[in-house]
């Protein structure tokens, strides 16, 4: 058995202090990337409505569809509006992730804000104003409205909610049109085949009936009596007599 033993680690070195540039960079860095995600944000969320609007209008009114049958109306009203519905969900989680981001990123300024000089206070006091509804740069107080205390991450939220209710509301909607069109689809062709069926009930009795033979004897045919011999001879009255007369001057 070896008796060798491995030298222990040596200590990790101290870390070195950092440097006042590179907390500036890095200030720079997250004030930036904070600018950028909340004008993203934004510009997602005008791109998302203007697309929702143009949704909801073909989900209320297919007639995009280029037909006039109920049922693909219903159909192509239902596919829409769950496409709307997804787009939505889409949407609202690339905007709350992108507002997620800034605010990691203003946090992260307001860290290095305290790092450098006492004077620069930009993010610490955005976030002091939003918390307290007012904030004293100087001489100069600065108050936020009551209706400004919401944030702005909450009204997106609430957005997309709104917009998720009334894509569901239409989901419903159009399949609730799409299930009366095939059902009364479905009633009528049963109905027709109940109509057709005495019918052809019927038409085969009839068919019976007429090959069946009749045992019955047949009754004799009645003539009528015939006036036209009777009218075409003429009377044998006068010719009788004419004959008659005629014997007798012959006998004389």
């Amino acid at each position: 058995m070896s008796t060798d033993q491995s030298p222990p680690p040596s200590p990790a070195p101290p870390p070195s202090p950092l440097c006042l540039e590179d907390v500036r960079a890095g200030y720079q860095s997250a004030v930036q990337m904070a600018v950028y995600d909340g004008q993203l944000s934004w510009q997602v969320t005008g791109t998302f409505v203007q697309y929702a609007v143009v949704t909801i209008a073909a989900a209320v009114f297919p007639s995009f569809a280029g037909t006039q049958e109920p049922f693909w109306i219903a159909l192509v009203g239902l596919l829409v509006s769950i496409g709307g519905l997804i787009m939505t969900l889409m949407f609202g989680s690339m905007v709350m992730r992108v507002r997620t981001y800034e605010e990691y990123w203003s946090t992260r300024a307001k860290q290095l804000e305290g790092i450098l000089d006492d004077a620069v206070k930009t993010f610490a006091g955005s976030v002091e104003l939003s918390k307290n509804g007012s904030i004293r740069i100087g001489e100069d107080v600065i108050k936020m409205g009551k209706i400004s205390l919401i944030k702005s991450k909450v009204i997106l939220g609430a957005l997309f909610i709104s917009f998720a209710l009334v894509f569901l509301s239409l989901s419903a909607f159009n399949g609730s049109r799409l299930h009366d069109v095939v059902t009364a689809t479905s009633s009528g062709a049963n109905k027709g085949q109940t109509e057709t069926s005495p019918s052809a009930a019927s038409v085969q009795q009839s068919g019976d009936v007429a090959s069946k033979p009749s045992n019955a004897p047949s009754a004799p045919a009645t003539q009528a009596p015939s006036t036209t011999q009777s009218d075409s001879q003429p009377s044998s009255g006068p010719v009788q007599q004419d004959t008659k007369s005629q014997k007798e001057i012959i006998s004389e």
